[in-house]
């Protein structure tokens, strides 16, 4: 051997006094407060004592049987009063220490990489006439997640399914994958994952406590054990919910289903979960992701997968539901009779199946499908844009809630431009629906907001008000002078929704040509001002002066008789630069200067639209 095992054993017994003090810790501390500076010193001990014996064990492996070497190890471990039980594995070995907190070691995770010349893969799959639509059960969501944290082993089956997976959600209008790989998988990823319509998880799973007593089935992530996590989910490493696996010499962190399920709730979007990792339909992970979580349909393994088998299931699955040829979708309960949906693993000889659970009707899309509204919210008469598939080429019914929309400019099978209705809530959110032979589609939400769009047609008006300010200097005396205001309006026209105005005056001061221009660009639906640009030239002051930027998000109240907008929260120093004007008197060395002042309180823009008739 290179080592002997004497630097464990110390820091083992080191540890000993610190389990009494862990649990006084607990004791004393109210669980909101977090762990105490002793209690996360007393985790990184344990994880680097973990680290250690893993390295014992390497030693050991490299001159001895796997099976004996881990055996050897287990031993060891039996007489640490750290560790409450150590198990020879399959995988490696599996610790349960007795602070609660769980670990070990995993050598070898059962699945492995698809090879480099991967061909497609095809189901027997046989038409059939599907089931009623108004059943079929289909996320609300367009995106999708793929979290990969050990991407770079599974590189060539997670690349190939997120391609084939992306090219079958173009069909159906869900979003590419976003693919998280690697040590971007850390744990906080896999929480509050409610916000999408597909997951897909790629990783490994560990067996507990061992793969002929499976109680439950712990999922890897991409995260190294460190402090700012160790804090974060103390409690849940306290539990077993976070254990801490060594995996190629790190200690990485894994979650349980109780995790999982502890911040994600998958009901609000119908999601759809594909658990690529073995043994992930033992344990837990099944009736968390369905029956806690809400999710609409779950997939999973019973036994340890290959990488290539199940990229080639999941890719069929993705095929199949969102093969839109179809004259109704291809639901999951019907797709999976249609599959060989077992396979001989002579590694692990016995079948290994491909299972799923939750909503028999679960599909990937609807024959009549809203995919986006643009815009998402707008007053009456405001027009809105829907895309989708399935409307077909005669026009039908549009609903705002219940209210059926009367003017309908555009009508093809993918796109319907609609003029919002009257008699709807101001302030009310309105599920918008296509209609078409009586079968509605899904519904899609469409705020309502105060007022008709903007008439472009009437007069505008724009006021800049800018503050001068004179300093002079004489015999050595400077002397400030406050002046007064522009407040002339610029009057113009709109061309499209972009207003010009232009004003030609004398300055203040009555001795200075002054040149002013603007362009206003408004959202007439919207109703806000979306950029503005105001310009300030001279035979003095040198050039353009004024600067421009964009603003949004500025509501334009409607009144009776005149619309007046303000630009809320934003002061003319955003758009005008400070600017200089001087003149000296060379014979006495006096001089004068004029200083545009913008970032004052008395500096500010107002527009007016108001009715030319």
């Amino acid at each position: 051997m290179k080592k002997n095992f004497i630097p464990v054993a110390l820091i083992s017994l080191a540890l000993i006094t610190m389990l009494a003090f862990w649990g006084c810790s607990k004791s004393t501390d109210p669980p909101d407060n977090g762990p105490t500076e002793e209690q996360l010193q007393q985790l990184e001990d344990i994880q680097q004592t973990q680290l250690e014996y893993y390295a014992d064990l390497e030693d050991l492996l490299a001159e001895m049987d796997t099976a004996y070497a881990k055996d050897s190890i287990v031993a060891i471990m039996a007489t640490d009063t750290l560790v409450e039980w150590a198990l020879a594995t399959s995988q490696g070995i599996n610790i349960q220490y007795n602070i609660g907190m769980r670990g070990g070691f995993l050598l070898d995770p059962l699945r492995y990489d698809m090879e480099d010349s991967m061909r497609g893969h095809k189901g027997n799959y046989d038409e059939q006439e599907g089931m009623a639509v108004s059943g079929l059960v289909v996320p609300t969501n367009a995106g999708t997640r793929f979290l990969a944290p050990a991407f770079s082993e599974f590189i060539n089956a997670d690349l190939f399914v997120e391609r084939r997976g992306n090219s079958a959600f173009e069909q159906v209008g869900f979003d590419n994958f976003y693919l998280y790989a690697n040590s971007n998988c850390f744990v906080q990823r896999f929480t509050y994952l409610s916000d999408w319509g597909i997951i897909r998880i790629s990783s490994h799973g560990i067996a507990w406590p061992s793969k002929t007593n499976i109680q439950e089935v712990y999922l890897m992530t991409g995260e190294e054990a460190n402090r700012e996590t160790n804090t974060e989910y103390f409690s849940s490493i306290e539990t077993g919910d976070v254990p801490i696996f060594v995996r190629t010499g790190s200690n990485m962190y894994c979650i349980s289903p109780a995790f999982f399920g502890m911040y994600n709730d998958l009901s609000v979007n119908k999601t759809v979960v594909s658990l690529g990792f073995c043994f992930s339909f033992l344990g837990s992970w099944p009736s968390t992701i369905i029956d806690e979580c809400g999710a609409s349909a779950c997939l999973g393994y019973d036994w340890a997968v290959q990488a290539d088998k199940d990229a080639y299931w999941t890719e069929d699955f993705f095929n199949q539901l969102c093969d839109t040829t179809r004259e109704t979708p291809l639901t999951i309960g019907e797709w999976y009779p249609t599959i060989e949906n077992t396979y001989y693993s002579s590694r692990h000889s016995r079948w290994v199946t491909i299972l799923y659970d939750g909503d028999d009707s679960t599909a990937l899309w609807l024959p009549l499908r809203i995919t986006s509204i643009d815009p998402t919210s707008g007053s009456e008469d405001t027009i809105v844009t829907i895309r989708g598939i399935g409307f077909g080429d005669t026009e039908d019914e549009v609903r705002f809630d219940d209210v059926v929309a009367t003017n309908i400019s555009v009508w093809t099978d993918t796109l319907i431009r609609v003029a919002v209705p009257a008699g709807l809530t101001e302030g009310a959110v309105a599920i918008v629906k296509v209609v078409v032979d009586g079968m509605e589609s899904n519904g899609v939400e469409f705020t309502i907001e105060s007022g008709p769009p903007l008439d472009l047609s009437r007069v505008i008006l724009l006021s800049v008000l800018i503050r001068l300010q004179k300093t002079t200097q004489t015999n050595d005396t400077t002397t400030t002078n406050a002046g007064g205001y522009g407040i002339d309006w610029l009057s113009g026209s709109f061309s499209g929704n972009t207003f010009y105005g232009y004003r030609d005056t004398i300055n203040i001061w009555g001795d200075t040509e002054i040149i002013e221009t603007a362009t206003v660009t408004v959202d007439p639906i919207a109703r806000q001002v979306t950029s503005f640009n105001f310009t300030v030239a001279s035979d003095v002051l040198d050039g353009v002066i004024i600067s421009s930027s964009a603003i949004s998000g500025n509501n334009i109240p409607s009144e009776f008789g005149s619309i007046h907008f303000r630009l809320q929260g934003t002061n003319v120093c955003s758009h005008i630069s400070n600017f200089e004007s001087r003149r000296d008197d060379y014979s006495t060395g006096d001089w004068a200067e004029l200083i545009g002042y913008s970032c004052d309180e008395y500096s500010d823009m107002e527009i007016y639209f108001y009715n030319s008739d």
